[in-house]
């Protein structure tokens, strides 16, 4: 069963490169909401490790052009789960919900952050 979940995330892995080239769709909305979540789902990772980027889950809720060619703007909320860690000697899972707001700069071959903002809530359950 492992090895069947690890064949699964080289294939998302290979099919996720392939598809982060330059192309067509690099530089409209779709290649903006592709870079964003791959941006988000790697700044948690690098936050708190590879396990709990896992768990991260991205929903975009806006994207929209700017007032210049080449300029986008994409909101959204994310999802993740920390866990493995105690509080008073008591087990604890923390849930992190978070908005962001991304605005990139195509750049002619791939999309450059300019700007983000993060807004975190999280809640917290006992195990």
């Amino acid at each position: 069963m492992r090895k069947i979940g690890l064949v699964a995330a080289v294939i998302l892995t290979l099919l996720l490169l392939a598809g982060c080239g330059a192309d067509a769709t690099d530089s409209n909305e779709g290649g903006a909401k592709a870079e964003v979540t791959q941006l988000v789902k790697e700044s948690i990772g690098n936050q708190h490790g590879p396990e709990v980027a896992k768990t991260v889950k991205v929903n975009i809720t806006k994207s929209e052009e700017g007032a210049t060619d080449g300029r986008m703007f994409v909101n959204g909320n994310l999802e993740y789960k920390l866990d493995g860690w105690k509080e008073n000697g008591v087990d604890q899972i923390r849930y992190v919900n978070a908005k962001f707001h991304y605005e990139l700069q195509h750049n002619g071959t791939d999309w450059t952050v300019r700007n983000k903002m993060f807004f975190d809530e999280e809640r917290r359950e006992k195990k």
